[in-house]
């Protein structure tokens, strides 16, 4: 049985590509989800403050 390097090469390369382009996006992801939950809690912040507010 002979290892066919036609098939492997352009498979191994494929996969490579794939890797990269999913740790890129992955990274892009992780930044937008770090942002919307840094605002999220802002924005529950003023709330609860305006609650108390409205309390005392």
């Amino acid at each position: 049985m002979e290892i066919n390097i036609n098939v492997i090469v352009p498979i191994a390369v494929l996969a490579l590509l794939l890797i990269i382009f999913l740790v890129r996006r992955n990274l892009k992801d992780e930044k937008e989800v770090e942002q919307h939950f840094i605002d999220e809690a802002e924005g529950v912040e003023t709330e609860d403050t305006e609650f108390n507010n409205e309390i005392k």
